[in-house]
């Protein structure tokens, strides 16, 4: 709601010196302040909140008892009355009409509270503005005026702007400091100007011009239409023809046409250049690209731009030069300027795409293709010819295309043609002629084809020979050879020209018939088409007279090639066939050996007296001259001896050493015959030479117990070869001996000509390696065997000296690793594993780490490591022990002297008197504390930066009181003089907070840690000095209205009586608190409390009073504006009078209400004179202040 005053008319009386009000005259309106019948952009409410106060002077008549004006109305209303304002004495003519309207306007924007200011953001500084306003400014994201909501992002109507402003709402600034949402009046408006295609301007009007009456439909269709004006298609005409068309296809090189554009917006306009405030830079141009969407990429191949032109819009020439073939578009682009941009206001402008392909015109031209080599006489090939139009572009054959081949020195043909894509394909093309070498030769071929204008092409291509078709063999249809010999044969491979072809891969064999085990001949001709067959000798067998064969020659792989046939006749040969060899016997004969015969002979001998001879293949007897004795080879030797084989011997063969070995003999003659004779030399064992003993098995035995396994004995020659034929009593010749050893158990016996040797016992001999000799005859060897120890019956401590006690330190290591032994009963070490071994204590001693029960290693012992020792003063043993055995081990003990650590802190002394209870404000009493060590003396080397006393208040909330708190308050303790290990905490002063209190004396010098027990302290508050509310009440601002919720002074609060550490000190005082009301020195005029009272009393009982409903009687008295303040007293007997608790003062601001409604208001004050003498009205408008304004709810 608005706000409201009263009318009241007032008459100037001439003969009065005072103003007379005249209350019945009835005016019903003023024309200058009636509602408006156009609108004024001013709320109708505006008209209703009028108020003032209009005077006259004595021209006006009134009746006899001056209470109505007579023609007041009637003056008033008259059209020729001239209106006069008076403002600081000076007289003005002016129209009242429009100096009322301008006066309300500047009421309304500087006085009327009616627009919500909402969604506070934060202070700006507005650079936009001289630097005296840049600040402070809110800014708003919302305002609610008139009941309607203005927020962020909403179209809005700027009125009395021109043209007329049409924008979005940024955001609403306010000037002032404000911290949220708040009621005022004025304000800036900052907008973003639309439509942004035409402005994008940011603009910053008052908010008194918003059209709160603009309707959001009408201002959206107004951007439409201005946006209506922007460029928005193209017409696109083809004044000359050759029109390129949507997805055609064009032929390469076809004209393009010319092009006419015009530019046009949505209302069908034709357009130059943008429409707006800046314009004349915003000409519009058009942009003609053709595209090429070639293979790899595409590539711009026209780009040309036109300017406006009034006679013809804009124009582009024709083409033609759109040559490459495939996809292409053009496109018309509208851009800006000369700039290029094609992107105006965040919108793409016009353009116009048309999508065509370029294909391929009639052929022109032909070349010819990649020919797929190499051409060979007779096979068929294929030629490829590539048409292209004028432009070079692929393109397809007509099927009436002839070619026409010509070559010289060859004839060359073909079968058809076909077509295929682009190609003219020439299939069959076959030549024939001699080439002369296999290598080939190249001849000039011209291909023709009369319908084209260039009808011609000549290359150079090489023709090499064909695939074969005949095998040439020149020779005779019989061969002669002698056995032993191998048959040549020439050949030549020929094409059906006669050329001598290596076409492929040309393999000829040879097979012979006639006998079984004929060689076959290969030859491969692949690189030169010719060549002599020939392969191995010819040798048959036991030839007495000659042998007809027959060669068969083909070529493998073709069946096309016929075979050829030729005789071969085999004469008998005069080499040698075969060898014999005789060896002499230990009686004096001489006897033929067999092939692959075996001879054995005393290891390491000479075999002697061995002869051969040599036959023919007619088996007559030949004789070895030079010449045969020079190829005759034996592999037992080096060299053979030329004197000796010319005889017929042959060199002596060494037996081999070993009985294993076999010497493999062989006697060649070396002219590839193959002429050979094989025997085999084998050893026997020669005399006995040498034993060799073996333990065959583990070689460890224990002292008194028989080794498990056996001693095998073999014996052997000189080269090592076992003996197995000995006789049977060889047995009893074996002499077994050694240190300790019982040689009466021994027993020897024979197995497979193996002696084996068994009852091997020690007794009474150290453990160690012993050996045990063999002797046979004269001949002797040694065995190692391992004597162990017997069984385990004792334990001992290597290293330690059991007869002395081990002296060590509390919580220290002893001097050495314990380590435990099985030993036997003469004291060697048994290697015994797995047995479990356990350390026994006295329990009045700790062993660190504890010795677990641990089991030996293969040696048989067992490694506790180093231990530490922890126990009181005194002499302790310890003693291992062996496990579940029966009978158990004899074990040793170890006697450890334990002696107290000075250097180790064990107990903490604290003396802090017998004082528990203290005062706020005192020190806490000197705590002494002595640090003892292990001995029952003071430690001499304790720190005192090793000490330390956490001070903390006991809280009731905590889990664990005897935990000093996070925020516990640490001291340090000073050093007594002339007392090593004795620190006391001195002057040390108690917090002023009250309470029960802890206090722990912790002791760590990084190693050893030591606690006090809690010492309990009780903080007694100090004597009450001041008193306090629990909570501080503010100042309250209250009035002397009817609502009881403004009249409240304190609403409920706690006052308690503190000490000057503001602890609660008020056990025991009881009293009354006084609350009075006074004001600023000579302050007359003072509120008072509900009842007319001038004081309000509480009870204050132990310490403590609530105050609750404070309140001040309705219309009050007091002064508006004015500051009181509410003075709470206590009085208490029990308080001495010369030490007084100061009172407790709340100061509150008071309005009164019913001052303001009587005084009278000046917000309007309106004087009105009518001069009848010249028929003029004066019309004064005095001080308008907003401070008179009363406000209604």
């Amino acid at each position: 709601m608005g706000n409201y005053l009263s009318v009241t008319g007032m008459a100037d009386i001439p003969y009065m010196s005072i103003e007379e009000l005249i209350p019945y005259t009835s005016i019903e309106d003023f024309e200058w302040c009636a509602e408006p019948k156009k609108g004024k952009n001013l709320p109708l409410e505006c008209y209703n909140r009028i108020s003032g106060v209009l005077f006259t002077n004595d021209h006006f008549q009134v009746s006899t008892n001056k209470l109505t004006f007579i023609d007041l109305e009637m003056r008033m209303k008259e059209k020729n009355t001239a209106y006069h304002r008076i403002h600081n004495g000076q007289e003005k003519r002016t129209a009242i009409d429009k100096e009322f309207l301008q006066w309300l306007r500047e009421c309304h924007e500087h006085c009327d509270k009616q627009i919500h200011f909402t969604e506070f953001k934060g202070q700006v500084v507005r650079a936009d503005l001289p630097k005296q306003r840049q600040t402070p400014w809110a800014e708003f994201q919302q305002v609610e005026w008139d009941g309607k909501i203005f927020k962020k992002g909403q179209l809005v109507r700027i009125t009395r702007t021109l043209p007329t402003l049409l924008g979005t709402i940024k955001r609403f600034l306010l000037y002032g400091e404000y911290e949220g949402d708040v009621f005022a009046t004025g304000g800036d408006l900052e907008v973003i100007q639309e439509p942004r295609s035409l402005y994008d301007e940011v603009k910053v009007v008052p908010l008194s011009k918003l059209d709160r009456q603009a309707s959001p439909h009408l201002i959206k269709k107004y951007i439409e239409e201005e946006e209506a004006k922007l460029p928005s298609i193209l017409l696109v005409s083809w004044p000359e023809g050759f029109e390129v068309k949507q997805n055609e296809s064009r032929a390469a090189g076809e004209t393009v046409g010319a092009i006419k554009i015009e530019i046009a917006n949505k209302k069908g306009e034709t357009i130059s250049k943008l429409p707006g405030n800046a314009a004349s830079s915003k000409r519009l141009l058009v942009e003609l690209k053709i595209i090429w969407h070639g293979p790899s990429r595409d590539e711009v191949i026209v780009s040309h731009i036109s300017q406006y032109s009034k006679n013809w819009g804009y124009w582009f020439r024709k083409m033609e030069n759109v040559r490459n073939l495939g996809a292409h578009t053009l496109i018309l682009q509208v851009v800006l300027n000369e700039s290029g941009n094609t992107v105006y206001s965040g919108k793409e402008l016009p353009s116009h795409k048309i999508k065509f392909t370029v294909i391929e015109s009639d052929p022109e031209k032909f070349t010819v293709g990649m020919l797929d080599g190499p051409f060979r006489i007779g096979l068929p090939f294929t030629i490829p010819l590539e048409f292209q139009d004028e432009f070079g572009n692929p393109t397809k054959p007509n099927n009436s295309f002839t070619p026409v081949l010509e070559a010289s020195e060859i004839d060359i043909s073909y079968q058809s043609t076909k077509v295929k894509g682009n190609n003219l394909l020439i299939n069959g093309c076959v030549a024939k002629g001699n080439v002369g070498e296999r290598s080939g030769k190249s001849f000039n071929l011209t291909v023709k084809i009369k319908q084209l204008e260039e009808a011609s092409q000549t290359l150079k291509i090489r023709f090499l020979p064909g695939s074969p078709s005949l095998l040439v063999v020149p020779h005779d249809k019989e061969v002669e050879i002698e056995n032993g010999n191998a048959v040549a044969f020439n050949l030549e491979i020929h094409d059906n020209s006669g050329n001598v072809t290596n076409d492929g891969k040309l393999i000829c064999t040879c097979k012979f018939s006639g006998v079984s085990g004929l060689p076959s001949y290969s030859l491969d001709c692949s690189a030169a088409g010719f060549g002599k067959l020939t392969g191995e000798p010819i040798s048959l067998k036991k030839l007495k007279d000659f042998q007809i064969l027959t060669a068969k020659i083909e070529l493998q792989g073709y069946k096309d090639v016929k075979a050829v046939e030729r005789k071969v006749r085999v004469l008998p040969s005069g080499r040698v066939s075969s060898i014999d060899v005789h060896h002499l016997k230990d009686n004096g004969k001489t006897v033929a050996m067999k092939e692959g015969e075996t001879i054995a002979a005393i290891a390491g001998q000479v075999i002697q007296g061995l002869s051969f001879s040599l036959t023919d293949e007619a088996g007559r007897k030949v004789e070895i001259d030079d010449s045969i004795a020079a190829k005759i080879k034996v592999n037992w030797t080096p060299k053979t001896p030329k004197e000796k084989v010319i005889q017929g011997l042959l060199p002596d063969i060494r037996v081999p050493a070993i009985t294993s070995d076999v010497k493999y003999c062989q006697i060649s003659i070396q002219d590839g015959s193959g002429v050979d004779f094989n025997f085999i030399v084998s050893g026997k064992p020669a005399e006995p030479n040498q034993i060799k003993c073996k333990c065959e098995g583990f070689n460890v035995v224990k002292i008194g117990q028989v080794l498990a396994s056996e001693i095998h004995v073999k014996v052997k020659d000189r080269f090592g070869n076992e003996i197995s034929d000995l006789p049977k009593n060889t047995t009893s010749e074996f002499i077994v001996t050694g240190e300790g050893l019982n040689t009466n158990i021994i027993k020897v016996t024979q197995s497979k000509g193996t002696f084996v040797i068994r009852g091997i016992q020690f007794e009474g001999v150290t453990v160690g390696i012993k050996d045990v000799k063999v002797q046979w005859r004269e001949h002797r060897d040694f065995v190692k065997i391992d004597v162990a120890a017997g069984p385990p019956a004792k334990l001992i401590a290597p290293g330690w000296d059991l007869n002395q006690p081990v002296t060590v330190l509390n919580d220290n290591k002893l001097p050495r690793a314990l380590m435990v032994q099985v030993c036997d009963i003469d004291g060697n070490h048994c290697r015994i594993p797995d047995l479990r071994i356990q350390i026994a204590k006295d329990p009045k001693i700790k062993l660190m780490p504890a010795p677990s029960m641990m089991k030996t290693n293969p040696e048989g012992s067992v490694n506790f490591g180093i231990l530490f020792v922890s126990g009181s003063r005194g002499t302790y043993e310890i003693e291992p022990k062996a496990m579940n055995l029966n009978p158990p081990l004899e074990s040793f003990k170890i006697t450890i002297e334990i002696q107290p650590d000075t250097t180790k802190p064990v107990e903490m002394k604290v003396n802090s008197g017998n004082k528990f209870v203290f005062n706020v404000g005192d020190k806490l009493p000197d705590i002494s504390v002595g640090i003892m060590a292990e001995d029952g003396n003071k430690m001499a080397n304790a720190k005192h930066s090793s000490l330390s006393m956490k001070l903390w208040k006991l809280d009731n909330r905590s889990k664990s009181n005897n935990t000093p708190a996070s925020r516990a308050t640490s001291y340090s303790p000073e050093v007594v003089k002339n007392s090593p290990g004795e620190f006391v905490f001195r002057d040390k002063k108690f917090p002023e907070l009250a309470g029960e209190y802890h206090v722990l004396i912790t002791y760590y010098d990084g190693k050893h840690e030591l606690f006090s027990n809690v010492l309990n302290f009780t903080l007694n508050p100090g004597k009450p000095t001041q008193l306090c509310p629990l909570e501080l009440p503010g100042t309250p601002t209250v009035s002397n209205t009817r609502n009881p919720q403004s009249r409240i002074l304190i609403r409920n609060t706690q006052f308690q009586l503190v000490d000057d550490s503001s602890n609660f000190a008020g056990h025991g005082y009881n009293g009354t608190l006084k609350l009075e009301i006074y004001g600023e020195p000579g302050e007359k005029e003072l509120p008072c409390f509900v009842g007319g009272v001038k004081n309000v009393e509480f009870k204050f009982i132990n310490g403590e009073c609530s105050v609750s409903n404070v309140m001040l009687q309705e219309n009050s008295s007091g002064r508006d504006g004015a500051e009181y303040t509410l003075k709470c007293q206590l009085i208490c007997d029990k308080l001495p009078k010369n030490h007084a608790i100061p009172p407790y003062n709340i100061t509150f601001l008071f309005y009164n209400v019913q001052s303001q409604l009587t005084i009278q208001i000046h917000l309007l004050n309106l004087k009105i004179t009518v001069d009848y003498t010249d028929s003029s009205v004066k019309f004064e408008k005095s001080q308008l202040t907003t401070d008179s304004a009363v406000n209604f709810s």
